[in-house]
């Protein structure tokens, strides 16, 4: 699955509860572990800042730059991928430079090992693997934080679609702790962080860290609903 860009545009709202990015709001974010951008579109432009002062120069597919910061400008997302020179968020796949084992999940008779990751990235790992997203990015069952956690639906992991009100998922963390979870909630939620066909807003409940220890789990049912879990 990628991160899709409608959830990027309301990454300011993090340590809210909800709630949109205005037309002219900003946020930037920086880079907390190195992140590196392939250019998936044909060719990607280069500007000097996000969204303006446009460059006539381009990057093509394939490229791979390092990210240093993200930053949304009136509804748009940009990453910086060198000095003055920024691209489309939806124009580059942005992983993890290197794989930081993070502890696993099981469910369902399934293990999937996770990695760290960050709200810069905008595509989950591939093979059977997950990655944490929102939220505490450092997996902990003692630290009384919640954790954001995404995977491909074609992965072990994306079986969370089969998981019911109860289900048990254990978790060993990043320090080799270990703690079984039981499932509170689960719902199909829009690309705007909506539950589908609501206008109810859950995107803060799903990427905010102080909610008590918890687990968030997410991946797509298509491309523009995805499947998410809260266990306690």
């Amino acid at each position: 699955m990628k991160i899709k860009y409608r959830f990027a545009v309301v990454l300011a709202v993090i340590a809210g509860f909800g709630g949109f990015l205005g037309k002219n709001a900003q946020s930037t974010q920086a880079a907390t572990v190195k992140d590196v951008a392939t250019v998936t579109a044909k060719s990607t432009r280069i500007y000097k800042t996000p969204g303006t002062r446009k460059t006539n120069s381009t990057l093509r597919r394939g490229t791979r730059r390092t990210v240093s910061s993200m930053k949304t400008v009136r509804g748009g997302t940009w990453y910086s991928v060198g000095r003055n020179q920024w691209v489309k968020y939806s124009d580059v796949a942005v992983r993890t430079s290197k794989t930081v084992n993070n502890g696993s999940i099981n469910f369902l008779g399934k293990t999937t090992k996770i990695s760290r990751g960050n709200t810069m990235v905008n595509t989950a790992p591939t093979g059977n693997s997950a990655q944490t997203w929102g939220g505490q990015a450092v997996l902990s069952t003692r630290d009384h934080l919640s954790t954001h956690i995404i995977g491909h639906n074609t992965s072990n992991f994306g079986n969370i679609t089969r998981l019911k009100i109860g289900s048990r998922i254990t978790v060993r963390d990043a320090y080799g702790h270990t703690k079984v979870y039981h499932v509170k909630s689960a719902k199909n939620v829009t690309d705007f962080g909506l539950v589908a066909g609501t206008r109810t807003n859950v995107y803060g409940k799903m990427v905010s860290a102080y909610q008590g220890e918890q687990i968030v789990l997410q991946t797509c049912l298509s491309s523009r609903v995805n499947r998410v879990v809260w266990a306690k």
